[in-house]
C-alpha cells in the first residue's frame, strides 16, 4: 500500500485509534499510583546435596525444597522468627523462590521497603525452611529405622529357628536350608538399608543476603507518566493494527477510484455531506445556495447538461441521444434518477437537482416513482394526490397533465406517487407513455426510484429514459452492490451516464462558500437599512483603497429568462433592489434517502 493510502486509513478511524489511546491513559492513570516508592530485594541462595543416594530422599530435590519454602507451615516459623505484627499471608507475597535443578540450588527472594528488612526475611525463611526440612528428615529417618531394627530382629529370629531344627539334620533339611538362605539375603538386605538411611541431605548457604538492593524496573515504568507513555504509544500501535484490519476486512465503497471500479461507469460529480441540521426541512439549494452543498448539486446539473449517456447508438433506436449541441438545454430530457441500495440519497438528490435545474430557468417535472416508499411529496409540502398509481391504474387513460402539481420552488412541478394500489410490473406500455407524456410537459424530467437492486419496474424504466444516474453513497454502499448495479445496467443495456457519489467529505475549499455567504448576508443587511432611512454604518460609507465600487447606473447582467411550464403556475422570487428574496416557508424538507 502507499502511503497516502494509510493516511487515508487514520483518517477514517481516527476515532477508533483515539478511543483506545484515551482508554489507555485512563487505566493507566486509574491503576498506577502518583508516587513510586522504592522497594529492597535481597536473595538467600542454597546448595542442596545429599552425601548417599539421592534417589532416596525428596528432601534432596530443590523443587521439593522449593515449595516447602513457600508452604504456610513454614512462613508462621518465619514469621514468628522475624517479630510480632508479621502477617504470614503478608510474607508469603513477598517472597518469591526460584530453582535451578542442574546446579541444585534453591534461591529466596525477599522484597520489602526496608532494605535490611529484605535480607532479613529471605535470612529467615532459607532457615526456617531448612530447620524445618531437617526436622521432617530426622523423623522420617528415625521411623525408617524402627522399621529395619523391627525387620532384623524378626529375621534373625526365624534364621536361629531354622538353624536349630537343621541341626537335628530332619528329612526336608534341604528344603529348610534353602529357606534359611533366603532369610539371610533378606537381613543383608536390611542392613544394606540399615547403612543408607545413615546418609544425610546437607543444604549449604552459598551467598547469605546481606542488604536488599533497589528493585530495577523496567525502562518506562519508574512513573505515571512514562507509563502512560507507554501504555499510549502501545494503544497507539494496537489501534493502528485494528484500524488496519477493519479497513481491509471493509466492503463497503469509500473512495472515487472504488466506485468507479465496481460501478463500472465513471464518477461525474461528488455531493458533500450534509450538516446535521440541514438533513430535514431543508432544500438546501434554496434555503442555502451559498454553501458547498448546493454547489454539488448544481455540478451535478451541469455535468447531465453536457455528458452523454453510455450506451450503443444501435440500442436508442439509430437516433442520436440527446446531449449537448446547438442548444444547451436538454429540452424534453428524462433522467432517472436511482441506486443499488436504500438510504443513499435519491429523494434528496432528485429535490436539489430540480431546484438546481430551475435555478438556471429550465422548466423541470419530478416524477416520483419509488412505489415502495412515499417521501417526494414532503419536499414541497403537498398532500397525497392523485399521481403515478393512478395514471398507471386508470382504466380509461387519463392525461398526465391532469396529475400535474404546482411547488413553491421556480420552474418546478411534481408528480406524486398517488394513492392507489401498487401496480403490479410488466405495464410496459402504459409506462412508455408516462414518460412520453412527460417529456412533453418540461425541458427536464427526474425520476425518483426505488433501489434498482429491489424493483423490477426500475429495470423496465431504465430502458425507456435518456439517461440514468446511479448514486453511490460513502461508507454505505458496499462493492457487491454496486458490482450487482454496474452489471444489470449493462445487461440491460440502460443509458448509464454515470456515478454520483453522495455523503463526500467537504473539501478544503468549502471555506470559499462561507466566505461568500457572509459578505452576501452583510450585503443584505446594508440594503434594509438604506431601505428604512436609517445611515449606513462607517465602513460602508466609504469604500476602502483598493476596492471597487458598483455603481447603481451600471448595468446589471440578467437573469436567465424563466421557462414557462406547459401546466401550473409557480412562485418566482422576487428581486429587492437586486437581492433575492427567497420564500421563508419550509418548503422542501431534505432526508438522506
Amino acid at each position: 500500500m502507499e502511503p497516502l493510502a494509510y493516511a487515508q486509513i487514520v483518517r477514517r478511524w481516527w476515532w477508533l485509534i483515539a478511543g483506545l489511546v484515551v482508554a489507555a491513559l485512563g487505566i493507566v492513570y486509574v491503576t498506577t499510583p502518583a508516587r513510586f516508592v522504592d522497594r529492597y530485594e535481597a536473595t538467600h541462595v542454597l546448595l542442596v546435596e545429599d552425601t548417599g543416594d539421592s534417589g532416596r530422599s525428596t528432601a534432596a530435590n530443590p523443587e521439593i525444597v522449593a515449595l516447602w519454602a513457600e508452604e504456610t507451615e513454614v512462613l508462621e516459623r518465619a514469621a514468628a522468627a522475624i517479630g510480632p505484627g508479621v502477617d504470614p499471608e503478608r510474607l508469603g507475597r513477598d517472597i518469591e523462590v526460584r530453582t535451578n535443578r542442574n546446579v541444585g540450588t534453591v534461591l529466596i527472594t525477599a522484597t520489602d521497603l526496608n532494605p535490611q528488612r529484605a535480607a532479613l526475611k529471605a535470612n529467615t525463611v532459607a532457615d526456617e525452611t531448612v530447620a524445618f526440612l531437617a526436622e521432617r528428615e530426622a523423623t522420617r529417618q528415625l521411623e525408617a529405622e524402627e522399621d529395619l531394627a523391627a525387620q532384623e530382629a524378626s529375621l534373625r529370629e526365624r534364621v536361629s529357628t531354622l538353624d536349630a531344627a537343621i541341626a537335628n539334620n530332619p528329612p526336608d533339611v534341604e528344603t529348610l536350608t534353602a529357606e534359611r538362605d533366603a532369610l539371610i539375603r533378606q537381613l543383608g538386605s536390611v542392613l544394606e538399608a540399615q547403612d543408607a538411611q545413615a546418609s544425610t541431605v546437607v543444604y549449604t548457604t552459598i551467598d547469605e543476603a546481606d542488604r536488599g538492593t533497589k528493585q530495577d524496573r523496567l525502562p518506562g515504568t519508574r512513573s505515571r507518566a512514562e507509563r502512560m507513555a507507554l501504555a499510549a504509544a502501545v494503544a497507539l500501535v494496537l489501534g493502528f493494527g485494528l484500524a488496519l484490519t477493519l479497513d481491509r476486512s471493509d466492503t463497503r465503497v469509500r473512495t472515487r477510484r472504488g466506485a468507479e471500479e465496481h460501478f463500472g461507469l465513471p464518477v461525474i460529480a461528488e455531493v458533500v455531506k450534509f450538516p446535521f441540521w440541514s438533513r430535514w426541512r431543508k432544500l438546501v439549494v434554496v434555503r442555502e445556495p451559498d454553501t458547498a452543498v448546493a454547489e454539488s448539486y448544481r455540478t451535478l446539473r451541469s455535468a447531465l447538461m453536457l455528458l452523454e449517456p453510455d450506451v450503443d447508438p444501435q440500442w436508442s433506436g439509430g437516433e442520436p441521444l440527446p446531449g449537448p449541441g446547438a442548444d444547451s438545454a436538454p429540452r424534453g430530457e428524462v433522467i432517472m434518477i436511482t441506486s443499488a441500495g436504500s438510504g443513499d440519497g435519491k429523494s434528496t438528490t432528485v429535490s436539489n437537482l430540480a431546484a438546481a435545474y430551475g435555478e438556471s430557468g429550465y422548466s423541470v417535472l419530478m416524477l416520483s416513482f419509488d412505489l415502495q416508499r412515499i417521501r417526494a411529496r414532503r419536499r414541497v409540502r403537498t398532500t397525497r394526490n392523485p399521481g403515478v398509481t393512478e395514471f398507471l391504474a386508470a382504466a380509461p387513460p387519463i392525461p398526465l397533465a391532469s396529475l400535474v402539481m404546482g411547488t413553491n420552488v421556480r420552474g418546478v412541478s411534481m408528480v406524486g406517487i398517488g394513492s392507489a394500489a401498487r401496480p403490479p410490473g410488466g405495464q410496459l406500455a402504459d409506462q412508455q407513455r408516462l414518460i412520453d407524456e412527460a417529456r412533453a410537459l418540461a425541458d427536464v424530467v427526474l425520476i425518483d426510484t426505488a433501489p434498482l437492486l429491489a424493483s423490477s419496474i426500475n429495470r423496465e424504466l431504465a430502458t425507456m429514459v435518456d439517461g440514468v444516474v446511479a448514486l453511490c453513497r460513502v461508507g454505505r454502499t458496499t462493492t457487491s452492490q454496486a458490482e450487482r448495479c454496474g452489471d444489470l445496467l449493462a445487461q440491460i443495456r440502460a443509458p448509464a451516464i454515470g456515478v454520483v457519489m453522495t455523503g463526500v467529505t467537504a473539501p478544503e475549499g468549502s471555506a470559499y462558500f462561507a466566505y461568500w455567504t457572509l459578505r452576501r448576508d452583510k450585503r443584505s443587511k446594508m440594503t434594509t437599512l438604506e431601505a428604512d432611512g436609517a445611515a449606513p454604518p462607517p465602513s460602508a460609507q466609504a469604500p476602502s483603497i483598493g476596492s471597487t465600487v458598483r455603481s447603481d447606473s451600471a448595468p446589471r447582467r440578467p437573469r436567465p429568462p424563466t421557462r414557462p411550464s406547459a401546466v401550473g403556475t409557480f412562485d418566482a422570487p422576487t428581486a429587492d433592489n437586486g437581492h433575492v428574496r427567497r420564500a421563508r416557508s419550509r418548503d422542501v424538507p431534505v432526508d438522506e434517502r
